[in-house]
């Protein structure tokens, strides 16, 4: 994934920024599944779900750089952390859009913004599931009552409760995406 990439994720969220690093790793990773050309290559199943380290370290050293802006939010659970485009960063970024690899780069990603807008309206539990049961979908030979169970039972939700059914039909329109 590239400084760039991760920069218009995080502006196509609009005004307000991208809350939480738990959805950045979620949407890219159903992006990634959707069939978008994201090389981040390091998933592997953590307790909140498919996490990568990779996108974990480039999300870290583009707020250390300020590239993006990082802001803790308190809440019940823990810090959250809103991210935006730093206004440090906010030229080169227009700038890079304007050349032809950045227009290439650019049309990419806003492509998938409906897909984009699923993602990033989907309810954070739904995000986590869905991104859990692609996990284990793309794992279990393509069965999504093998997925959909494994992803239940990993994340001690009820197979037949509104989340799963939810996450389900969300991950499917993933999935779709990348086959259709």
């Amino acid at each position: 994934m590239t400084n760039y990439q991760l920069a218009k994720l995080v502006v196509m969220a609009g005004a307000g920024g991208l809350r939480s690093r738990k959805r950045i790793q979620k949407t890219v990773h159903l992006l990634k599944a959707s069939g978008c050309a994201l090389n981040v290559d390091d998933f592997r199943m953590h307790y909140y779900g498919p996490y990568s380290a990779q996108l974990a370290a480039r999300l870290d050293r583009m707020s250390a750089t300020k590239m993006l802006s990082e802001s803790p939010e308190v809440t019940t659970v823990g810090t959250q952390y809103t991210y935006s485009l730093s206004d440090h960063f906010r030229e080169s970024f227009y700038a890079y859009e304007a050349t032809p690899e950045g227009k290439r780069a650019k049309e990419d990603l806003e492509r998938r913004e409906p897909l984009l807008r699923m993602l990033y309206d989907a309810r954070p539990r739904v995000l986590e599931l869905a991104s859990t049961i692609v996990e284990f979908f793309l794992g279990s030979g393509r069965d999504w009552n093998i997925a959909s169970t494994k992803a239940a039972e990993f994340k001690g939700e009820p197979p037949e409760s509104p989340n799963m059914r939810d996450a389900q039909a969300l991950a499917q329109s993933v999935v779709g995406c990348a086959d259709g």
